[in-house]
């Protein structure tokens, strides 16, 4: 008798050493997985941090190669001084109806939109960054948020009746980009 519950014991405590051994695979499977989560989910955050960092950059780009496109062009404001179309402040893209709204003002957008886009390799740049239809925003104060893209504002200002003092020419050649916004060309 005493051999059998020698045998029986020595069987409960094999059993019990496997149990605690598989218990310990799994623990130990769970903390390679919670490792291997959190490792993961730090290769994403730094992937996002740089392709956000990447964003930045190019839409610092975009803001220079507009404001080089706008240099010296200027309206009278509703108060008489003169406005400028210079892009300085990323959430505070220069549209028209923002600098005094008037028909000059969407005039001399007009004729800005048509020199940025026309400008060394401009186009080529908005396309291969996937800007034309990016959101081009001015967040006031109050915010209240207004968003245009580029191939909206080519499209709207190349239109027969569209809100400003620009010539047939420029509606014509605003129509030539927009179109091509629509198709662009493989990056």
């Amino acid at each position: 008798m005493t051999r059998r519950i020698g045998f029986f014991a020595c069987g409960a405590a094999l059993a019990l050493a496997m149990c605690s051994c598989s218990a310990q695979t799994e623990r130990d499977r769970m903390i390679a997985e919670a490792v291997a989560a959190r490792e993961a989910e730090a290769r994403a955050t730094e992937a996002a941090g740089r392709e956000i960092a990447e964003g930045l950059k190019i839409r610092a780009e975009a803001m220079k190669r507009w404001s080089a496109a706008a240099a010296g062009v200027t309206v009278k404001g509703p108060d008489g001084a003169p406005i400028d179309f210079a892009w300085t402040d990323r959430d505070k893209f220069p549209h028209p109806s923002l600098k005094g709204g008037s028909a000059g003002a969407y005039g001399a957008f007009a004729g800005v939109l048509l020199a940025f886009l026309r400008s060394g390799d401009n186009f080529e740049f908005l396309a291969k960054n996937k800007l034309f239809k990016a959101e081009l925003h001015y967040v006031p104060l109050d915010g209240k948020v207004s968003k245009w893209t580029f191939a909206d504002l080519a499209e709207q200002l190349s239109q027969p009746g569209a809100p400003g003092t620009h010539d047939e020419a420029t509606r014509k050649a605003l129509k030539e980009f927009a179109d091509k916004m629509k198709s662009p060309p493989k990056a």
